[in-house]
């Protein structure tokens, strides 16, 4: 019954859009004008990588959109866009940089499935699994949208949002916790800026650098564990300063854990929290596109070795993941 009152209110936009009617059907390719689109509603991505979208745009102009955005008519006219995100602002940005008019018009209209049926939980969905397949999104990214969908309703336990998006039931449990994280441990899932060591003329070099999903679950309960026995003012400091001694060393996932069930066990004292480490360099350095190792003048010591083991089996491991995908194509 669901399905039936949304194609039917779907065709209804649809008639509002001025479409010629055998472009009614559900799954169509139309060209739609992107003044006519509206953002989703559910795009849980909210950063573009910009070296990703020039990219994208590139190819765009030398071979063409090779794969329609998707497409549902909104009751007001126009359409809400299900999926596409970064085919649409590659286009945005091709129109504004068009060098004539007839190359502006050619990229003022995106080329778009519809989707006439589609629920508002299905859409969620397809924006999830959709994302991911191309570009994954950010752990926050993806707590913040599976919490949206649950929610609101959407499935009524972790268990069935899991099978929904395609993820395994543990994964979406920790990402539903990460949901409820406090600021400090948010914050630094998108990224702080720490001193990583001295250059050559002795000033520091910084650089920015975010947290995974386990080390921000474990600095979640560090975080719980400290506000229960002072104040959420401390609670934060105390937190946001070991994230920082564990970024700018590059501590592994494990170390990380074990840190905190130290702390939160009590067998190291929350106060240790206070004291500040002399930074040690490490061993390599990483761009989106490159992974450097320096070998070091003398000996490394095992904190640079534990932090270059961890740092190339999580290079290993995207490498794998990545492989598994196959060739990907458009956005």
């Amino acid at each position: 019954m669901a399905s039936e009152t949304n194609l039917t209110q779907s065709l209804a936009a649809v008639a509002k859009t001025g479409l010629p009617a055998p472009r009614f059907q559900d799954g169509a390719i139309i060209k739609v004008a992107l003044a006519d689109i509206t953002a989703s509603r559910y795009q849980p991505r909210t950063h573009i990588d910009e070296e990703e979208l020039r990219d994208l745009i590139a190819q765009i102009r030398s071979q063409g959109l090779l794969q329609p955005v998707g497409v549902r008519p909104r009751s007001e006219g126009g359409f809400e866009l299900v999926w596409g995100h970064r085919r649409v602002e590659a286009f945005k940005r091709l129109a504004a940089e068009a060098a004539s008019d007839k190359e502006r018009e050619r990229f003022e209209v995106i080329p778009a499935v519809t989707k006439l049926a589609i629920s508002d939980a299905d859409m969620a969905a397809s924006a999830y699994v959709e994302n991911m397949g191309r570009s994954a999104l950010s752990p926050l990214e993806e707590a913040v949208h599976l919490a949206r969908m649950l929610g609101e309703g959407m499935a009524p336990s972790a268990e069935e949002l899991a099978t929904k998006v395609g993820q395994p039931p543990a994964r979406v449990r920790r990402l539903l916790r990460l949901a409820a994280a406090p600021a400090v441990v948010k914050d630094a899932l998108g990224g702080l800026m720490v001193v990583v060591g001295k250059g050559d003329d002795g000033k520091e070099v910084r650089e920015r650098r975010a947290l995974d999903l386990m080390a921000a679950i474990a600095f979640q309960r560090l975080w719980q564990h400290l506000q229960k026995a002072s104040t959420t003012k401390k609670a934060d400091e105390r937190t946001e300063r070991l994230i920082r001694r564990s970024l700018a060393a590059n501590w592994s996932k494990a170390r990380v854990e074990a840190y905190v069930e130290e702390l939160v066990s009590g067998k190291a004292k929350a106060e240790e929290l206070d004291q500040v480490e002399e930074t040690v360099a490490p061993l390599f350095s990483r761009t989106a596109r490159r992974f450097v190792i320096e070998l070091p003048k003398a000996g490394a010591s095992k904190e640079q070795l534990e932090a270059l083991r961890g740092a190339v089996d999580g290079l290993l491991a995207e490498l794998a993941a990545t492989s598994t995908e196959g060739v990907r194509t458009g956005d």
